[in-house]
């Protein structure tokens, strides 16, 4: 038996056999409905033999499929797979269907156009009031809620919450919650395509056609379209086309000459209308220039189908009456997140074909990115009754308006389940928490005063859950390990307040069907178990150590990060602090987008190869690295310990687990600031192990191992790195203020001559000289006055038998040349690998085996002479100015062309500027 049943704490012994997972539960009293995941319907009435276990024996309904059922009092209501809302009895009779009418719409001209009917995707229904959510992500509501609009049996479209999409809709007894999203539009999105044209085909100003456009011979060119483009139709522009037909009125019973013009001057109004409609379809971006082409091809479709023209006509000429309701085509409705699920963004729905280029990966991160901050940023608001807490806004004051619960808002809320006056809330990182009326310990189990804000659940702090679901006098928890927990007392003289109903025992062998959609379901006071075996533990050990890590900086994220970006916006270092947040942001989202992937595993949603682990393994790596550059910038300028001196840290971070640091510790605010923004290096450490754990669980060595590869290398860089940052900080701290110019986020000390010695060959008795050599400059300190060379342009001499026996490093620059020394020959060899990976790097050749002589590089000349504050770019040779290249005096004199042995030399062009005035280019060659 795929399924367990229970009635408060009392097992239900079925009868029947249900093979199936099952989707949702509803109850009329003592008879039970089950919807099963393949759309089926079973019911039955549960037994209670006295002196035995109840039973229930169930039987399937056969008329109907449906995806959606609820219940209250005595009436069950149902949507269909067309997307319509029935009412039946408890004997499954249909008594009414409930029609969701949109508003009619006026056009521009003030003529109604035409209702429609809108179809629906879930519903909640209870005592306060009835919740549908359409398949455009809309939501409505029928019953007595005054707080957003709504006092009438027929439902109505809740304005309030317009340009929002509903992922999640819950009524109790007298209170209502929603989880909705913001709809973001698309940066490109034109102002004046906002406003949506109405067409009503009884209007003449809609229906009216230039007169150059009411051709005949432009009908029979429209007649005579290929059929290649009939065929071409989406069958959402078909329906929406024969909706717009059909609902024109009758036409006069003229000729056929007439008939055609008639159908043709309503064609062309129509093709207009959805030109102008198509425009602001956002979601594909349709070119504006195709949007008429494509509004002529529906109506050629539509013209020829089966011949009938002037049958066709007979329908669409102007109509009186305006208001008749079609029901809409299933497609005609713009393509949005309706669902919870489909709000999670399946992972594997992601194109398979791979762009592997930096312009490819940042693509498909963004892609990710925008999952996971979907998946947090989602909002929890509540209306209605206030007397037992149950708003959860944290006080009694009645509300007029609909309230948000900014406890759970942005925090990755996953489901909110609602029964009775009490409510519970599952977020992505595994936590519940519960609020509401607390008679019965349904919400703690400390006490039984009512709760007016969520309250976190933790009988033990490292428990996570996969599931949450409360009942009118209960609430049930299913832990990260499949034990499922009854919280509350079943009687209020009972003593016992948690009670285990199941405890998994099944081996890793044992390995049942997953449930696709939820696993626990609760409705009065029965609740059923969808029991699942585990096709990994290890997969489990992992979901919830990735939920630990993204629970810890999420708190980062909240208590600190945005703390940051207000305080620090007009700093010296804003710049290293903006890339700081925004990648420890992005790499939040991930996490985030890699904890759905495993749930949706772990519930058998998607293939193990489709974990964001695993398929995003470039992309996670790539986040990471950017976030570990941007730490690292951090450190080596020393902005941690400037970000503890600007902040006031939030006490929430001492109690967290990971720092192990106390108000009372000397310099505890900086130890929490680099603690906390150094736990995406901490748990960095670890994913080498449990990627490589995965990959032998999984059973996938062949094809995953590089991606173990992937991350021990970017371990290893990371600890290089983070010590040259570290090393990078000390420096700049004891360097003194000649030095701290030169101070930038991405420069790192790689050698300096007061730790590594090296001379300047015949300096003076009293000269002092000092070299830094840094990622991209060399600086040379005489005395007090700092020189700086661009790596770029610093040529190494070869060694010879003179220099190589004196330790000498000669380095030649386009003014000077230096010749260096050191006492060892080891110091030598150390300077000169420093100062040869060092230029490597500088002209982007990492992986050459030998510096280039000749090179392009950019240059100002300081010393006196013809070339003096000119500034070159062009090519070099050994330190000399040697090819095509560009001198421009800071007088306006420019010169073009080429140069040789660092002279003017071959063909050029010079500008020489005038008072107010240009001369001609001159062109000349020097022999």
């Amino acid at each position: 038996m795929n399924v367990a049943l229970w009635n408060k704490t009392d097992q239900i012994n079925l009868i029947s056999e249900v093979n199936e997972n099952i989707l949702k539960i509803a109850n009329i009293e003592n008879h039970l409905y089950l919807l099963t995941v393949t759309h089926h319907l079973y019911h039955g009435i549960v037994e209670d033999i006295k002196g035995q276990q109840q039973q229930l024996q169930l039987q399937l309904y056969q008329d109907v499929q449906f995806k959606d059922i609820d219940s209250c009092q005595k009436y069950l209501y149902v949507i269909d797979l067309e997307g319509s809302v029935f009412k039946y009895n408890s004997d499954l009779q249909l008594l009414q269907e409930i029609l969701l009418l949109n508003e009619s719409k006026v056009c521009s001209h003030g003529h109604c156009a035409v209702k429609f009917k809108m179809k629906v995707e879930s519903l909640a229904i209870g005592p306060f009031g009835n919740l549908f959510v359409t398949n455009n992500g809309q939501l409505w509501g029928s019953g007595n809620m005054p707080q957003v609009g709504i006092n009438s049996t027929n439902p109505k479209r809740i304005t309030f919450f317009d340009n929002r999409c509903t992922h999640c809709i819950n009524v109790g007894s007298d209170f209502a919650i929603v989880v909705i999203s913001k709809q973001v539009r698309s940066e490109d999105t034109d102002s004046d395509e906002c406003d949506e044209d109405v067409f009503a085909p009884s209007c003449p100003h809609c229906t009216f056609v230039p007169s150059n456009m009411n051709d005949l011979s432009k009908m029979e060119h429209l007649d005579s379209s290929s059929t290649s483009s009939k065929n071409s139709l989406s069958t959402a522009s078909l329906g929406c086309s024969r909706s717009l037909l059909e609902q024109s009125s009758e036409s006069i019973d003229g000729n056929e000459k007439v008939a055609k013009n008639i159908i043709f001057r309503n064609t062309e109004a129509a093709r207009d209308f959805l030109t102008r409609q198509f425009s602001w379809i956002k979601p594909t971006r349709i070119i504006k220039e195709n949007v008429t082409n494509m509004a002529s091809f529906v109506f050629e479709g539509v013209k020829t189908v089966g011949d009938k023209v002037v049958t066709l006509s007979r329908h669409v000429s102007g109509s009186s009456d305006n208001c008749d309701v079609l029901e809409m085509t299933e497609d005609v409705s713009l393509p949005r997140i309706t669902s919870k699920d489909e709000f999670m963004w399946s992972l594997s729905q992601v194109t398979s074909e791979r762009d592997n280029s930096d312009q490819g990966i940042q693509e498909r991160c963004n892609t990710i990115l925008r999952i996971g901050m979907n998946l947090l940023n989602c909002e929890v608001w509540t209306w209605g009754n206030i007397a037992h807490g149950q708003l959860g806004i944290g006080d009694g004051i009645k509300r007029e308006r609909p309230m948000i619960i900014t406890k759970l808002s942005n925090v990755g809320t996953r489901k909110v389940s609602v029964q009775g006056s009490h409510a519970g809330a599952l977020t992505l990182d595994g936590r519940i928490y519960l609020w509401g009326r607390n008679d019965y310990n349904q919400v703690t189990i400390d006490s039984s005063v009512d709760q007016s804000s969520p309250k976190l659940f933790a009988i033990n702090s490292e428990e996570r859950f996969k599931d949450v679901a409360c009942g009118l006098f209960q609430t049930a928890m299913l832990s990260s390990q499949l034990t499922l927990k009854y919280i509350g007392r079943q009687y209020k003289t009972d003593q016992s307040k948690v009670t285990n109903l199941y405890i998994n025992n099944m081996t890793d062998n044992d390995v049942q069907s997953v449930n696709l959609k939820g696993q626990l379901l609760v409705s009065s006071q029965y609740l059923l178990l969808n029991k699942v075996g585990e096709s990994n533990n290890f997969i489990e050990e992992f979901t919830k150590s990735e939920q630990e890590f993204l629970d810890d900086i999420l708190h980062v994220q909240s208590n600190l990060i945005k703390t940051i970006i207000k305080k620090t916006g007009g700093s010296v270092d804003s710049l290293v602090y903006e890339q700081l947040t925004e990648s420890y942001t992005e790499l939040l989202y991930f996490t985030a987008a890699n904890v759905q992937s495993l749930l949706d595993y772990s519930n058998g949603q998607i293939p193990d190869i489709d974990i964001a682990i695993f398929k995003y393994a470039e992309e996670h790596v790539y986040i990471y690295k950017k976030y570990l550059g941007a730490i690292n910038d951090a450190l080596s300028v020393g902005a941690l310990a400037q970000i503890s001196k600007l902040l006031d840290v939030s006490s929430n971070l001492y109690r967290m687990k990971w720092n192990g640091v106390s108000k009372k510790d000397k310099g505890s605010i900086e130890e929490i600031v680099k603690s906390a923004l150094m736990l995406p290096l901490q748990r960095l450490k670890t994913y080498p192990s449990l990627v490589f754990k995965l990959i032998v669980n999984l059973q996938r060595e062949s094809r995953l191992l590089d991606i173990h590869g992937k991350w021990n290398t970017i371990v290893e860089e990371q600890e290089h790195k983070q010590c040259e940052a570290e090393k990078t900080k000390e420096f700049w701290c004891n360097s003194g203020r000649i030095i701290e110019q030169f101070r930038t986020s991405g420069r790192r000390l790689i050698r300096e001559s007061h730790k590594h010695p090296i001379q300047l060959q015949n300096a003076g008795r009293f000269s002092s000289h000092w070299f830094i050599l840094l990622t991209d400059i060399l600086v040379h300190v005489n005395g007090s006055t700092p020189h700086i060379h661009d790596l770029k342009s610093v040529w190494i001499d070869p060694p010879t038998e003179d220099n190589y026996s004196l330790n000498q490093i000669c380095l030649k620059m386009p003014e000077e040349t230096l010749v260096l020394y050191t006492l060892e020959a080891e110091q030598k060899a150390e300077w000169l690998q420093a100062l040869t990976n060092a230029i490597k790097v500088a002209l982007g050749l990492s992986n050459t085996v030998q510096l280039p002589i000749i090179r392009t590089a950019e240059y100002t000349f300081y010393k006196a002479g013809f070339y003096k504050d000119a500034k070159y770019n062009g090519r070099w040779s050994n330190g000399k100015m040697h090819g095509s290249g560009q001198l421009e005096w800071t007088d306006g004199r420019v010169y073009k062309g080429q140069f040789n042995n660092n002279q003017i030399h071959g063909f050029g062009r010079m500008e020489l500027p005038s008072v107010g005035t240009f001369l001609s280019f001159i062109v000349f060659i020097i022999k």
